[in-house]
């Protein structure tokens, strides 16, 4: 950005690049969305909920579960949420966590995985053998996350167009290497909501 190089940042935003554009979803509003749809699914059940991550050094995780909170917090005070457990992606590590906390904690009704990839702490979960139904919220749309849904092992997926994405951060390259103005509108990335029945395999 110093040198002139046009920067987009793509579906994660980084705090020290705050000038450049940001082509994605607002990761807050989608964390909110997901702490609705656990709160609605679960109902009038008291209990916990395992919040699962690769990471929390990332900002979307961040905001994440910034947004998450806020509604279960505000919404669903016979809910609790644990503090985030972080598997950086390694399979024996997200067994060992997520087991121990889920064995820890018999009265969880709920998961909710707020990092992109959800195929290595969901199977973790399923390994667990949890004796009672747990409501499952994730983010992103991926072959796992699709056949998920449509095997009724994910209740929600907290999506967003990623061909839309790439559209708009195109767009904007262009747009600022021209020096013209953006039509904001046409830029703001939607947050959808999966379900089994409004999946449309492609």
């Amino acid at each position: 950005m110093e040198r002139g190089v046009k920067v987009v940042q793509f579906l994660s935003g980084q705090e020290r690049l705050e000038s450049a554009d940001y082509v994605g979803v607002d990761n807050f509003a989608a964390g909110a969305t997901a702490g609705k749809i656990v709160g609605r699914f679960i109902g009038e059940r008291r209990g916990k909920i395992v919040v699962v991550s690769e990471t929390m050094m990332a900002l979307d995780s961040i905001q994440r579960r910034l947004g998450f909170d806020s509604i279960i917090n505000a919404q669903f005070p016979q809910l609790t949420c644990l503090p985030s457990l972080e598997t950086y992606a390694d399979e024996r590590r997200a067994d060992l966590i997520i087991q121990r906390t889920l064995q820890h904690n018999p009265d969880t009704v709920a998961v909710y995985v707020l990092s992109s990839e959800a195929r290595v702490p969901l199977t973790a979960v399923w390994n667990t053998r949890y004796p009672q139904p747990l409501t499952i919220v994730a983010h992103e749309r991926t072959p796992f996350s699709e056949q998920a849904l449509l095997d009724e092992r994910i209740d929600a997926v907290i999506a967003q167009d990623p061909g839309h994405a790439v559209r708009s951060a195109l767009r904007i390259m262009r747009a600022r290497s021209d020096h013209r103005e953006l039509l904001a509108s046409q830029e703001r990335i939607r947050i959808e909501v999966l379900l089994k029945e409004n999946l449309q395999i492609k």
